[in-house]
């Protein structure tokens, strides 16, 4: 999960993020849309550090209780992908150093929800062309050509 809401002025979590965040409001308002079309909820899952709540299933761990098996399973698929996340983070970090250096960042100039918004259209503009990414491996699925990646709506 990310949430591009900010930046924010001082010390904050990824869940005191969370908590604030638009990102949150949204959800909130699509999932309370589905309850009254007796639809179900949308859930997103995340890291151990985020509480399970009405939109959030975090990684299972023991600090609830056991672990049964088919939470061990689905951490570990819910592994796998976070592993892809955060190989494109570094991804991004690498190819768009502008984004990632601290000394590059400018207070009140620089807009990073922009920038990083912008380096993920870029990377995956390259992957188009390029094809250099884990996905393959990881999902099975070809990426769409550059024309219908930035074509098609």
């Amino acid at each position: 999960m990310l949430v591009l809401d900010g930046p924010n002025a001082g010390y904050r979590t990824d869940p005191m993020a969370w908590t604030t965040s638009e990102t949150r409001a949204t959800f909130t308002a699509i999932n309370e849309t589905r309850v009254a079309n007796h639809q179900s909820r949308v859930y997103i899952y995340t890291d151990k550090i985020f509480r399970t709540d009405n939109i959030i299933i975090s990684a299972y761990s023991r600090f609830y209780g056991a672990v049964q098996d088919w939470m061990t399973n689905l951490n570990k698929i819910m592994s796998g992908i976070r592993a892809s996340v955060e190989w494109t983070f570094g991804k991004r970090a690498y190819l768009f150093k502008a984004t990632s250096f601290q000394m590059n960042q400018r207070l009140l100039v620089n807009k990073p929800t922009i920038d990083y918004v912008l380096t993920a259209l870029f990377s995956n503009c390259r992957a188009c062309m390029n094809w250099d990414g884990p996905f393959r491996s990881t999902f099975g699925v070809q990426p769409p050509t550059i024309q219908d990646y930035l074509g098609r709506q």
